[in-house]
């Protein structure tokens, strides 16, 4: 159940963080992909999992 509840945490955390990176800057939260805040390169979907891709 702790486990259960740490990967929840992580994907709802992971995505909370996205939108609040995104609303402020007018970025729809969908499209498109997120990308690299420095050169705007689209993460790969390696890059997109929570604490593994760290």
């Amino acid at each position: 159940m702790v486990f259960v509840m740490f990967i929840l945490g992580l994907i709802f955390g992971s995505f909370f963080y996205a939108a609040g990176c995104r609303i402020p800057l007018q970025i729809s939260i969908i499209k498109p992909r997120s990308f690299c805040s420095f050169c705007r390169n689209p993460l790969s979907y390696a890059e997109l999992i929570p604490v593994f891709s760290f």
